[in-house]
């Protein structure tokens, strides 16, 4: 390769060396933006996760409160759906309980699933979602659910995440989920950067154009 350099002009040896310095920042940041997007989803997991905890929490002391006696079963339910009924983190992020049958316990967004045998409920992938929920108690104890369901006020399906966790002494399913479809958004918008920039840099170019080329990636990517 060295004797196959040598019989390269400096342009040519300058241009090779551009390229081979642009492949590289191309592979770098596509492997940033899906770092970022990798990240980004697994820190809603953890808010997901750590925010069913609390919840779950929440129907744990409402149990205590039956099992001492202080109120009956149908009085501590109700407590306890009251609370997460009213309960929201990030702002609009909410809880909803559901059975293992599966029957809607409680739901602040959609109430009129409020008593309703839900298993027929499926997302436009077909996945019934709280069959989904109750399965995945049943199996594991708690855990992920992927899927696809509006936002609140809105009909459209979109890409969402749920963690569940089971309340073995009600038999109930206490869950919440954080939408993720902005960071598909973003991923996607980032690689149509990538793309733009590549037809940019892929074009013939002289040698008067390299650093300008290259400037206008590095200032696209940085």
């Amino acid at each position: 390769m060295h004797i196959w350099l040598q019989r390269w002009t400096i342009v040519a040896k300058l241009r090779f060396l551009a390229l081979l310095g642009m492949g590289f920042l191309l592979a770098f940041a596509v492997w940033q933006g899906y770092s970022a997007y990798h990240n980004g989803y697994e820190a809603r997991q953890r808010d997901t996760r750590h925010a069913v905890e609390v919840a779950h929490g929440v129907l744990a002391w409402a149990h205590g409160l039956e099992a001492s006696g202080q109120l009956g079963r149908s009085e501590a339910q109700t407590l306890a759906r009251n609370a997460l009924m009213k309960l929201r983190y990030n702002e609009r992020e909410y809880f909803w309980i559901n059975d293992m049958t599966p029957h809607v316990v409680m739901h602040p967004i959609k109430p009129e699933l409020n008593g309703k045998d839900a298993s027929g409920i499926k997302d436009p992938n077909g996945l019934a979602l709280f069959v989904a929920f109750a399965d995945k108690v049943r199996k594991d104890g708690e855990g992920f659910v992927p899927y696809l369901w509006p936002k609140p006020g809105q009909e459209q399906p979109v890409e969402k995440i749920s963690f569940v966790k089971g309340f073995a002494p009600w038999g109930w399913v206490v869950g919440s989920g954080i939408y993720v479809d902005d960071l598909r958004a973003e991923m996607v918008a980032y690689g149509q950067k990538l793309a733009a920039i590549r037809q940019v840099w892929g074009h013939g170019a002289d040698h008067a154009n390299l650093q300008f080329r290259g400037a206008v990636v590095c200032q696209a990517l940085c």
